[in-house]
């Protein structure tokens, strides 16, 4: 079958793309031809000037670091050149710049949506190119002969967030979907509370429908002697946390490595989890990475981010709160003494990962 895939913009988010390119991985291993919708953020002249003069400010003054999203007007209209080549060579896409049309590409026999915070209001907004309606499959809500289904979609929170209008219009569209399956377990209750969805089932996230192995085919692992360093993939900091973050590193002997002080292709992101004697981060899917390649991992929630889906990602895989959750910083050292048992986590996954396969197929194959 030729399947459409909805998912949040490729932009520089290395777990937003590496779950689209296991997505595609997984259903190619199962016999069929995904592509994915390729957009992008659509801002208007005003707020682009704006952006880049709260850019040029920050830079003047020293500050670059500390600008945040959306103050990067590049994250809405150009990739960095290491991203667009992965994408380039490892990911289908057809474009849809200008938003999700069924002219965009070849005619799918089926669309999926997922992952990510795909149902999340917040990040699919109706003035960006992923309103919540293109992630409910909107533009083919009359084509009954296209089969639709959503794969693992998350709400990031376990609350309500959307708007009488948006419950009333989602709920419409999810009607016309064949399966519903998502990320969290608090989104079963949601899609049955809110949206009429009482059948939704939990599945995990796409990139644990790939082994480490499969992974690793993607990049060399160095064998050099160098020296041991704790990778720091942090979306919120400032240079006062970067300081104190390279303090409490220097302590524990090991080198300080920041995400984003350093060009990296996704598959130099892969490998720099993979061979780091630490991994710190308030990113899901780099705690997914470093559980999926054994490597340590210290996870500070971010509560902005939807701290609900870290938690229950944990709870997932046997994982007690305490032994990679802290609250402060401070607390790096002494986490830096407790364990994850792999082997545990490993078993875990595979269940989770023979699960996944079984909705795909069960969603795809018997589609009368």
């Amino acid at each position: 079958m030729k399947i459409g895939i909805v998912t949040q913009p490729l932009i520089d988010n290395y777990g937003g793309i590496l779950q689209n390119y296991a997505l595609q991985q997984a259903l190619t291993k199962l016999g069929h031809s995904p592509f994915t919708y390729d957009t992008c953020y659509r801002w208007d002249i005003i707020r682009y000037g704006m952006a880049v003069l709260n850019i040029a400010a920050h830079k003047l003054a020293g500050r670059w670091h500390d600008v945040q999203y959306p103050a990067k007007p590049y994250k809405g209209f150009m990739r960095k050149k290491s991203i667009g080549k992965f994408i380039a060579e490892h990911i289908a896409t057809v474009a849809a710049q200008n938003g999700i049309t069924l002219e965009s590409g070849p005619c799918p026999d089926a669309l999926i949506v997922g992952s990510d915070q795909v149902w999340r209001p917040l990040y699919n907004r109706d003035d960006s190119c992923s309103p919540l309606g293109n992630s409910f499959l909107d533009f083919a809500d009359s084509h009954d002969e296209i089969l639709k289904l959503s794969y693992a979609a998350s709400f990031g929170v376990d609350n309500w967030e959307y708007n009488d209008r948006q419950t009333e219009y989602c709920a419409g569209l999810l009607r016309k979907f064949k399966a519903v399956s998502v990320r969290e377990v608090s989104g079963i209750e949601l899609c049955r509370r809110h949206l009429s969805r009482p059948d939704a089932v939990k599945v995990p996230d796409p990139t644990l429908l790939l082994n480490p192995a499969e992974y690793r085919k993607l990049y060399s692992r160095s064998h050099l002697e160098q020296e041991p360093y704790a990778f720091i993939s942090l979306l919120n900091s400032s240079e006062e946390i970067r300081a104190n973050l390279r303090n409490i590193c220097r302590s524990m002997k090991l080198r300080a490595r920041f995400l984003f002080e350093e060009e990296m292709s996704p598959e130099k992101w892969l490998r720099t989890i993979d061979e780091a004697a630490v991994v710190i981060t308030d990113s899901f899917h780099c705690m997914l990475f470093s559980i999926l390649l054994h490597t340590k991992i210290i996870v500070k929630p971010s509560s902005m981010r939807g701290q609900n889906r870290f938690e229950e990602l944990a709870n997932s895989l046997g994982i007690a709160p305490g032994d990679i959750f802290i609250s402060e910083y401070a607390e790096i050292p002494t986490a830096m003494t407790k364990s994850i048992n792999f082997k545990k986590t490993d078993e875990y996954i595979g269940e989770m990962r023979a699960d996944g396969y079984s909705f795909l197929n069960n969603a795809l194959n018997n589609n009368k």
